[in-house]
């Protein structure tokens, strides 16, 4: 983990807050809550308002300026505008009922019929929680646990309009500016304070196309315009759990869920109140091909690799057991660094050789 946030340049640090952190820490503090510096990959001074649509001046440490980057300046070679159909298996397997050999794929143009495949030692799906299940189910993988144990990190959405006029115009800036994450609310649990928080309360990355789809019942046109003139003054805040609650994905673009009780009286505990218009949302997904000691408790094993074809790894959100209830960017790039790293020391030794 050290690793990764040292690749990223995690910090804690904000030398200046956005509009709607500050409108969370303004409001926690008037309530006597604690806030949270919560940390991020960009260094301490920033402050963007289009690092959800990608940063502009690539202060912001995602994969595309650091892990992919890397993977090129050591040679790899990045394909782009295809899809996967499916996993290329072998039945010569020496440790597994079958061998993966590759992957078939297709062009998302088309006009470009033709198909290719690439023959590998080892191959690796990194499609996440809701993509990854589909691809090993269509390959004709069986195992039971692929596209169970699906957590989605449930979130109800709130918003509130501060004018740039009067008292709240001591909230600087707009919606979309500033750090997109740089304050949280834990929410108490009922009795003991080291357990953990029952919600997480956080300010989300709403571009206006995304508000103008949450934004309230449908009224009227008259309405939704009138609200979109007040975008930029508008505060969003989520309230996040941990779901105890699970799902499967088996397909794309369907998937099957339910909150658990406990879910529920969580997020009324995040928002006090549920007694207004709210959105739930997913703010997270992972665990739908999930780690286990044995083929029975998982759809891969400690190291990443299929239980039932050897030399397919899945290396994204979905092996972790279960939902981590923070925002799980680390724990997911330090899973896959893990992997990667005992995945290249095999590969050294020859275990992979045909």
């Amino acid at each position: 983990m050290q690793s990764v946030t040292q690749r990223l340049g995690v910090t804690t640090e904000c030398v200046k807050e956005g509009f709607q952190n500050q409108v969370l820490r303004k409001g926690c503090k008037n309530l006597g809550l604690e806030v949270d510096q919560v940390p991020r990959n960009s260094s301490e001074a920033h402050y963007c308002g289009s690092c959800y649509y990608g940063c502009r001046t690539a202060d912001k440490q995602g994969t595309d300026v650091t892990w992919l980057v890397d993977a090129v300046n050591l040679g790899a070679v990045i394909i782009t505008g295809c899809k996967a159909e499916r996993l290329l298996f072998t039945k010569n397997g020496r440790k597994r009922e079958k061998r993966c050999v590759g992957v078939l794929a297709r062009s998302i143009n088309e006009k470009i019929p033709r198909k290719f495949e690439i023959e590998a030692k080892v191959t690796i799906s990194a499609c996440g929680s809701l993509l990854t299940p589909p691809l090993l189910i269509s390959s004709g993988l069986r195992n039971k646990q692929i596209g169970k144990n699906l957590h989605l990190h449930p979130s109800l959405m709130v918003w509130g309009y501060f004018s740039d006029q009067g008292p709240t115009s001591q909230f600087e800036g707009k919606s979309y500016e500033g750090g997109l994450i740089t304050s949280a609310h834990k929410v108490a649990p009922d009795q003991m304070s080291n357990s953990m928080p029952r919600a997480l309360i956080e300010t989300p990355a709403l571009g206006p196309a995304a508000c103008a789809a949450l934004f309230c019942p449908w009224e009227s046109g008259r309405d939704i315009k009138r609200r979109m003139l007040r975008y930029s003054r508008t505060a969003n805040l989520f309230v996040m759990v941990r779901d105890k609650g699970s799902g499967e994905v088996r397909s794309e673009q369907r998937i099957s869920y339910g909150l658990s009780a406990e879910d529920r009286e969580n997020m009324t505990a995040g928002l006090l109140t549920a007694r207004f218009w709210a959105v739930y949302c997913t703010a997270h997904q992972m665990g739908s091909c999930r780690m286990g000691r044995r083929e029975n408790e998982g759809a891969v094993d400690e190291n990443g690799e299929s239980w039932e074809a050897e030399g397919l790894f899945v290396c994204d959100g979905s092996v972790l057991p279960s939902a981590v209830g923070v925002n799980p960017m680390i724990t997911i790039q330090s899973t896959a660094y893990c992997i990667a790293k005992k995945l290249a020391e095999s590969l050294k030794n020859g275990e992979f050789n045909i």
